[in-house]
């Protein structure tokens, strides 16, 4: 069964809070007025430069845009493989989350502290240089406590994206 069948037959089950004027049942109970015309304007051309990383005209939008995030996901992997090298290879940085040995099950963002030097006065040297990174705790306040960061800056949070090169990592 697929999900537009499973949600057509479910809708009707869904207390819905709603405006008077809107249907009783059916998917237009869920959003009254007028439709959010930017965001689908965004969300058509967040797919449109999707699917052309890695275009092949003679493939379908869906295939493409699989296609395309296939190649992101290897590149990610890549850089974040690169960094992880990196950065471990430095003694007085810590690496926070999975490793080497989970690449393919993280994303090219990553929690660093070091020995000495306090999470934010990194993130503010970095800066200095162009590199633009982040301190704190990231809501995970229990976490950076255990880990006994929260008086050091919490951690030093840097990442990655399709679109930066082993170079810049």
């Amino acid at each position: 069964e697929d999900i537009k069948n499973i949600v057509e037959k479910n809708n009707d089950a869904i207390n819905v809070y709603k405006v008077k004027p809107s249907p009783d049942s059916g998917a237009a109970r869920f959003e009254t007025g007028t439709v959010n015309l930017e965001a689908l304007a965004g969300f058509v051309a967040c797919i449109e430069y999707l699917k052309h990383i890695q275009p092949d005209q003679v493939k379908s939008d869906r295939e493409q845009l699989i296609q395309s995030m296939d190649a992101v996901f290897a590149h990610e992997c890549e850089i974040s493989r690169h960094f992880i090298n990196g950065i471990t290879a430095l003694p007085d940085y810590t690496l926070h989350g999975y490793g080497l040995d989970k690449l393919q099950q993280r994303t090219p963002t990553f929690g660093l502290s070091h020995k000495q030097i306090n999470a934010d006065v990194l993130a503010q040297r970095l800066a200095e240089l162009g590199i633009y990174t982040w301190s704190g705790h990231f809501y995970a306040c229990d976490v950076t406590n255990a880990l006994g960061l929260n008086d050091r800056g919490g951690l030093l949070r840097i990442g990655f994206a399709h679109y930066h090169s082993i170079a810049e990592v």
